[in-house]
């Protein structure tokens, strides 16, 4: 794994032997940037479920001014703090070890608000939906013009709407697919 564009295009990441873990592809990763194009430079991005954080750090790396991570794995952790070292990032990063809805309840509370949320949770259960509803009840986490960006499997259909978000594209890469929500106007 490695960053595969920006200012720290070529740094190697390091990932524990996991087999539950399913790091973002670099195909995926060059997709999904192709489409947020410029939208990046500049922005608060928030990465749920980061896992070693190979999204989030991708997003620093061609020009986000800061990253939250939130992941729950302890070796993830490890790995995640030691790639943000390993491309000196640690001031414009922020990890926070807890479950994905607590940690998005407790970033409400704090007032923080992304201009991109990216989750990508595991492809199975129901996280992807609840992860939508949390942020369409809260709709302050999101910037007025900002995206949630769900990465799941092609074969799960997340919804057109979801409360005050609505779906803006769904992008297909291989197995995987990327579906973009932005706050729906009237709300």
């Amino acid at each position: 794994m490695r960053i595969i564009s920006g200012r720290l295009r070529g740094r190697k990441l390091v990932a524990p032997d996991s087999k539950e873990l399913r790091p973002t592809s670099d195909a995926a990763r060059e997709a999904l940037f192709n489409i947020l194009r410029e939208r990046v430079v500049g922005c608060r991005f928030l990465d749920v479920c980061a896992g070693v954080g190979t999204v989030g750090l991708e997003a620093l790396s061609r020009g986000a001014t800061r990253a939250t991570f939130i992941e729950r794995d302890a070796a993830c952790i490890a790995a995640l703090k030691r790639n943000i070292a390993k491309c000196g990032c640690e001031q414009m990063a922020k990890v926070i070890r807890s479950d994905a809805l607590l940690a998005l309840k407790r970033l409400v509370k704090l007032g923080e608000k992304f201009d991109i949320i990216f989750a990508d949770p595991p492809y199975e259960g129901r996280l992807a939906l609840k992860l939508l509803q949390l942020v369409s009840e809260n709709t302050g986490l999101l910037a007025d013009s900002g995206l949630v960006i769900i990465q799941h499997s092609e074969r799960q259909h997340l919804p057109v709407e979801c409360g005050q978000l609505k779906l803006l594209k769904r992008h297909r890469v291989g197995e995987n697919a990327f579906s973009f929500y932005t706050l729906r106007k009237d709300s």
